[in-house]
């Protein structure tokens, strides 16, 4: 996070501003939204290298179920642009973040399907400690967590997807 967003966090302020940065990842420039108070940020540079192999060994479609604020979009994006990528993401803030992530970017062939995964339609109970909370869960006690947020949510059967 670079300065302008740590002050904009500090003073309280961050869901009154709105602006891309511009980074560099795989070699490829892309554009990042600081949107509402959140902004996609790279926590697991080791994962890249495992991923571009990955990409590489298998052709088609990518798919990502959890995908918080893109930080895999974003990487299959820039090792193969071209890559059909389908994204399943049960919060909607989250939802609402990545599609933006998508336009800044003008990202081809995604496809981001607004519910969680289960055995069954149903609503369910996501819980959490923000709106975009990468450690978010729908299975109580499946982390040692004492989430802060109870939020009402649609999960549907994958095969039906």
């Amino acid at each position: 996070m670079g300065i302008q967003e740590r002050v904009v966090h500090k003073l309280g302020l961050a869901r009154c501003f709105n602006w891309r940065r511009s980074v560099t990842l795989e070699g490829r420039r892309v554009r990042i939204p600081f949107q509402d108070g959140n902004m996609l940020t790279e926590n697991e540079p080791w994962f890249t290298p495992y991923l571009a192999a990955f990409l590489k060994a298998r052709a088609g479609l990518f798919v990502d179920i959890g995908v918080n604020l893109g930080q895999t979009l974003l990487k299959v994006k820039c090792i193969e642009p071209e890559r059909h990528y389908a994204g399943f993401e049960i919060a909607s803030e989250c939802v609402h973040y990545v599609l933006e992530l998508v336009r800044a970017n003008d990202f081809r062939n995604v496809t981001i399907i607004p519910v969680g995964l289960a055995d069954a339609l149903k609503s369910v109970a996501l819980l959490s400690d923000s709106a975009t909370d990468s450690c978010a869960s729908i299975v109580p006690g499946f982390r040692d967590c004492n989430y802060k947020r109870r939020t009402v949510a649609l999960v549907v059967k994958g095969d039906d997807i």
